[in-house]
This record gives C-alpha cells, structure tokens and sequence, in this order.
C-alpha cells in the first residue's frame, strides 16, 4: 500500500494511541518507520492527539544523536490518521533485545544508560521531561547503539500532566 510517497511493508509496532509500520521510500529506496495515530472523534477532540503533535513538534525541535530524528509529520484526511515519519531503528527496542537476545554484558549495560541519559539531558535542556521512559522507548541502531523515542507525552518541568488512556485497541491501518 502506498502512503505519502511510502511503500508500507509491514506493521513493526502497536501502541496504546496506534500502530508503527515499516516503510520504503518510492524514490529513495530507503526504509523509515511511520508512526499513525488512529484519529477517532475521541482522539480528534481529546488530549492524545494533542500529545502526538506535540511530539512531533519536539522531535523536529531537538536534535541529538541518541534521539529518534522525524522527517515529517502530518494529518492524512483519506484515512483519518496523523501519522509521524522517523528513522528506523532495525534493532528493534531495548525490550526485543533483553527478550530474544538474553542477557547483556555490563559494558553494553552502562552504554545503553549513558545514551539514554544524554539524550534525557538533551530533553531537560529544552525543559522537557519524558515521561514514559521504558524499554519499549529505547530503540537499537543497526550498530546496537541506543536511542530514546516518544517524547510526546513529555512535560514541561513547570506543569503537571496526568495521563488518560483513551484507547481500546488500536484498529490497523495499513493491511
């Protein structure tokens, strides 16, 4: 199926807010992750679809090696979606690794936290705090490097969020 000058090739993740779909670029010939957000008239009206483009918004505005770059973002009206363009990371997550990988060494261990960290402080620089840090979170570069994804439920140091769990299932997108 074609998306916005994308193959979709196959869903990679699901989410509570939608699904993430592996992408081939028509022209380029290069392989993207496309995050979608399911835009019911809950969402359309209601704080999640606030916080995806919120994430957008960050992801365009920090730019650091251990965070997920967007390329682009957008509100697709044909089928009711936002959806977010980023890298994709052929390692998978942090949890994928410790799940079919076993075990890592110390060395990785301690490489992983300071990736993570730093990109962490990058945020905290900006006055963002992440807010959902967890291993689903922290995707792994071909090289095993780690970078931290989902900033979109981030929140200002100076404000308080509560998190509200809209969604049921989340309903495919692309088959």
């Amino acid at each position: 199926e074609h998306f916005h000058g994308y193959v979709i090739e196959r869903r990679i993740g699901r989410g509570a807010a939608g699904d993430v779909y592996l992408a081939r670029h028509s022209m380029l010939d290069t392989l993207y992750a496309i995050k979608v957000l399911t835009a019911s008239e809950t969402v359309m009206d209601g704080e999640m679809a606030r916080r995806f483009v919120r994430e957008a918004k960050i992801a365009a505005r920090i730019q650091h090696p251990n965070l997920v770059r967007v390329h682009d973002a957008g509100y697709d009206e044909s089928k009711n979606v936002y959806y977010l363009v980023m890298d994709y990371m052929s390692g998978g997550t942090l949890r994928d690794r410790i799940a079919f990988g076993g075990a890592i060494s110390a060395f990785e261990a301690v490489d992983i936290v300071r990736s993570v960290a730093s990109a962490l402080s990058a945020g905290a620089e900006m006055g963002l705090v992440h807010r959902d840090l967890k291993p689903e979170n922290v995707l792994m570069r071909a090289d095993n490097r780690a970078v931290l994804t989902d900033f979109g439920i981030s929140g200002d140091q100076n404000k308080r969020m509560t998190e509200r769990n809209i969604f049921g299932k989340p309903t495919q997108i692309f088959g």
